[in-house]
């Protein structure tokens, strides 16, 4: 019965009290480990983000009959050098000129001939998802939604 006693409230709070120091600076040593990395990807990142190519929506148009579609983008950054372009909700869309590996400067405009390989006609209810990389080769990928003519901000991959 005594050592139930011995354990009062203001005993528990006075030895939570003593050691409350180690514990608040153990949770900043936590917090230290998880913030310090989360902080240098990001200013690595908005580095990278300043030497980044940018490419815009110049026009999209499609042939009377359908069948054959001209993209015009034009880079507004730094050199770019094309890797992929697809499509999405389309499978029956190929890219007619050659369009992998080419350099893509400053104020340039690519001009990219699409064809359908079945009978659907070409509408604009897709979206197309170019693939590009800078000149230190970090990858980029950007997406332009033909429907509303939005060509959303690049994402470093």
């Amino acid at each position: 019965m005594d050592k139930i006693d011995s354990f009062a409230p203001a005993d528990i709070l006075e030895a939570a009290a003593a050691n409350l120091h180690f514990v608040l600076a153990g949770g900043f040593f936590i917090l230290l480990l998880i913030l310090i990395p989360v902080i240098l990807r990001s200013v690595k990142k908005s580095k990278v983000r300043k030497i980044a190519p940018d490419f815009k929506l110049l026009s999209f148009q499609i042939s009377p009959l359908g069948k054959d579609a001209w993209l015009r983008l034009r880079n507004d950054g730094h050199l770019a050098v094309l890797k992929d372009l697809q499509f999405k909700k389309r499978t029956n869309l190929i890219v007619k000129n050659a369009f992998r590996e080419n350099k893509v400067g400053e104020g340039v405009t690519v001009s990219l001939f699409l064809q359908a390989t079945t009978q659907d006609r070409i509408r604009e209810d897709f979206a197309a998802e170019i693939l590009y990389a800078d000149a230190k080769g970090h990858l980029y990928r950007q997406t332009l939604k033909l429907d509303s003519k939005i060509m959303q901000a690049a994402k470093l991959l």
